[in-house]
């Protein structure tokens, strides 16, 4: 399966999926994120009432393939890619804190890729808990660092 905005295939045995991207020319630190399911790319689950509202629910013992999509919008000042690299990715939820190592995948005119190269697995926690994802890019040699931290409930299945 291929995500939407990452042009990455899912790493083999992954569960979930978390695609990322960022336009280098963009001004705001925010990471644009995806979850999926790796089997069939429906949304998780998310809460949209009570006590939970807004959180996405995963399933402890569970992993997530990672892709991060650098992408240049067609209307931005640049005539091409800049050079980009990915120096770091770090994942923390519950206290616990995760660095994943990523290789370049793809790359065209306006976009390059990169994915995880292992997967993040799901420690349970019962309670909403900010997961919290850092990037750091080097973009033409700037380091440029990238974030978002939703809400997300890691249990047994059953919700």
């Amino acid at each position: 399966m291929i995500s939407t905005i990452s042009r990455v295939a899912v790493p083999a045995g992954a569960d979930y999926m978390l695609a990322l991207s960022f336009d280098p020319c963009q001004i705001s630190k925010s990471l644009h994120y995806e979850f999926s399911i790796a089997v069939d790319g429906s949304g998780v689950r998310k809460a949209i009432y009570g006590p939970n509202a807004g959180c996405f629910y995963f399933q402890a013992g569970k992993t997530m393939a990672v892709t991060i999509t650098a992408l240049c919008s067609h209307d931005s000042s640049m005539s091409k890619l800049p050079d980009i690299d990915i120096l770091a990715v770090q994942i923390s939820l519950n206290d616990q804190e995760r660095h994943l190592d990523v290789q370049k995948g793809a790359e065209g005119d306006y976009y390059v890729s990169f994915v995880a190269t292992e997967l993040y697995q799901f420690v349970k926690n019962d309670d909403p808990w900010p997961l919290s994802v850092t990037v750091v890019a080097s973009i033409d040699g700037q380091k440029k660092i990238y974030s978002f931290d939703p809400e997300v409930i890691v249990g047994d299945g059953e919700f």
